[in-house]
């Protein structure tokens, strides 16, 4: 497995006056998945599922590959490429079954100078840490909130 930690900043920012208007966004985030396997305090996921419908009219779900697809085209018209395509949103990414799949595809399609995810990596193994890698995978950001369910 290569992989190596690297801090999540860049030495090559643009002062965003000087290149306005913009031709193309800088970044773009894209939810995977709105299902998420913890119960943050501070998130509505802490409800459950039949008071989130019932408050927010929310049901969790998985993108569809087609979906997810439609999104990378239609991010690839843009003349220039994004600097970064996030994997994160209203719930876990890893949760969804196809996320090594919609890094590949993002990469393949060059729409972006770096792909990442965000997540809680609960569910991160080995074998998904290595189908995440071989997809070609840049940065994986983890959010953790506390080191054990009592600080949590």
């Amino acid at each position: 497995m290569a992989s190596e930690i690297k801090p999540i900043y860049g030495t090559d920012r643009v002062q965003l006056a000087s290149v306005l208007p913009l031709a193309a966004p800088y970044s773009a985030f894209v939810f995977p998945t709105t299902f998420c396997n913890f119960k943050c305090a501070y998130c509505g996921h802490s409800l459950g599922f039949a008071e989130m419908k019932k408050q927010y009219d929310f049901t969790p779900e998985h993108m569809t590959m087609e979906t997810y697809v439609k999104t990378i085209d239609q991010l690839a018209e843009f003349p220039h490429k994004l600097k970064m395509l996030s994997l994160t949103g209203q719930g876990e990414p890893l949760l969804n079954p196809h996320i090594a799949d919609m890094v590949r595809i993002a990469k393949e399609k060059n729409v972006a100078e770096r792909i990442e995810i965000i997540s809680n990596a609960s569910l991160l193994r080995p074998a998904l840490a290595d189908a995440l890698i071989d997809a070609g995978l840049d940065t994986l950001r983890v959010s953790l909130q506390g080191l054990s369910s009592k600080k949590y």
